[in-house]
């Protein structure tokens, strides 16, 4: 399964990104911001996406 976490807080995204490859077989993409989620996402269609709602 494919998981974008886009968050802000690069802690909080590496703290997730190691949490979910803890779990099993995952493969995580992160996204610093809404733009660069966009791109992720596009060129990698996810199937779950963990966005923070508040960023820049």
């Amino acid at each position: 399964m494919k998981i974008l976490i886009c968050d802000d807080s690069l802690m909080i995204r590496r703290q997730l990104k190691n949490l979910i490859l803890s779990l099993g077989e995952y493969e995580v993409f992160e996204a610093e911001n809404g733009s660069k989620a966009i791109e992720v996402y596009k060129a990698n269609k996810p199937e779950l996406v963990y966005m923070d709602i508040i960023m820049p």
